[in-house]
């Protein structure tokens, strides 16, 4: 055990119990802000209090631990086997007998999970029962599927990013650095996901050519179960009456396409909350997403386009009067965008068609966890970023738009919907 060294913290401990208290009332009556500034606290708190051995145990032995102990309760579902018993309390010996499993395993695995939050340990010893995480892992599929997508796709490319730096004199993972090849064992590696996973494929081709991570992958997008915001309500109303009223007394014809819109959750959530409005919703993605069976069912209102972005807009989608992109540009590089921006252009109609982009806008100071992770898994999978506010003016700026307005969501670390027209 290392020895303990006396730092001077620079959270106030007891101003962050006050905080955690004077919120106590409102956090029980269902109050988001309230539980927001809890929430916080409680993070700093947990900061301030933890010593230098317990913080590097618990980054870099514990949560690695964590997730491999999910991994595998996810592979032998414990945590729907657990909602199945329809009892609150289950023993690591009825779960090793219903997985048939070593119960001293199950034993070690269930301890660690319920140490970390996933479970709640009773008082009996060896009883656990679920907690609001391990609930929804055992009713929800697409909750189940982002465990192992995390784990065997994302994990990876954490795991060897302070190795691909050194290769490349820790230079900031970019398209410019994608182009060259960093060679290491007689193979070449283009970005910090290639150099983890052994392949010259971009993630696009790799995950494609993974037929068992597609279609989780595929829902993950479709469904956003981690953290991703869907037209937000302090969003949603304003934009209302941007794209209807102020269009003026003619019907519109063309009223939003979806560029790269996965399996239309989006348009659906849209069109649900604003059946009224005129104009066809339009949703573009590659054949393999759109091809899907639960794309088949959308409503007629929801036309569905088979199309690459990387081209020009098809004749038949142009003079819409938004074109929206979700979690799209922070895929790619700023060269890459200019190539999707540039081919939305010529669509567009100047004074009348807007871009929307609902993505992260990272702030200059104290960014939210949520917004910074997102951002490294763009680094390690994309050689790419989530985007600061200069970011987005300079990009979209370069690319012939002017941003109008930036709203944030409603909940620290969600998305914002920016909003942009041809300059």
């Amino acid at each position: 055990m290392l020895s303990e060294v006396s730092y001077k913290t620079p959270y106030d401990i007891p101003d962050l119990l006050k905080q955690i208290a004077s919120n106590g009332d409102n956090l029980q009556e269902g109050g988001e802000e309230a539980r927001q500034a809890c929430l916080t606290a409680a993070r700093n708190l947990q900061f301030a209090l933890e010593k230098p051995t317990e913080s590097i145990l618990r980054t870099r032995v514990a949560e690695p631990a964590h997730h491999a102990a999910l991994q595998v309760a996810i592979d032998l579902n414990v945590f729907q086997k657990m909602a199945e018993r329809g009892e609150t309390v289950t023993s690591a010996t009825d779960l090793a007998a219903s997985t048939d499993v070593d119960v001293v395993l199950v034993a070690r695995l269930m301890k660690h999970l319920a140490s970390m939050g996933t479970l709640y340990e009773e008082e009996t010893p060896g009883t656990y029962s679920l907690t609001p995480y391990s609930r929804a892992l055992s009713q929800h599929k697409k909750f189940q599927e982002a465990i192992p997508l995390s784990f065997n796709v994302i994990g990876p490319s954490f795991a060897k990013l302070p190795d691909y730096l050194k290769t490349t004199s820790y230079k900031n993972p970019h398209e410019d650095l994608s182009k060259i090849r960093y060679s290491k064992d007689h193979n070449e590696y283009s970005g910090p996901f290639q150099f983890a996973h052994n392949t010259p494929k971009d993630f696009w081709e790799w995950i494609a050519c993974q037929p068992e991570r597609v279609c989780p992958f595929n829902n993950q997008m479709n469904d956003r179960v981690t953290g991703l915001s869907s037209w937000d309500d302090t969003q949603l109303r304003p934009l209302e009456e941007k794209l209807g009223k102020e269009a003026g007394d003619e019907q519109v014809k063309l009223l939003i396409v979806d560029v790269g819109g996965g399996k239309g959750r989006d348009l659906k959530a849209f069109h649900k909350k604003f059946p009224t409005l005129s104009g066809q919703l339009v949703l573009q993605d590659r054949p393999s997403v759109l091809d899907d069976e639960e794309v088949k069912g959308l409503d007629k209102k929801i036309q569905v386009m088979k199309h690459d972005f990387f081209t020009p807009q098809p004749i038949e989608s142009k003079g819409a009067r938004a074109y929206y992109l979700h979690s799209v540009l922070h895929d790619w590089s700023d060269e890459k965008c200019a190539v999707i921006l540039a081919n939305l252009k010529p669509a567009m109609t100047k004074g009348y068609s807007k871009l929307l982009i609902t993505e992260h806008v990272i702030p200059d100071h104290r960014a939210n966890w949520i917004s910074t992770t997102f951002d490294m898994i763009m680094m390690c999978c994309f050689a790419s970023g989530e985007r600061t506010r200069m970011d987005w003016e300079k990009l979209l700026g370069d690319a012939g738009f002017k941003i109008t307005s930036i709203q944030g969501g409603a909940e620290p670390g969600t998305e914002s919907l920016i909003e942009a027209e041809l300059f």
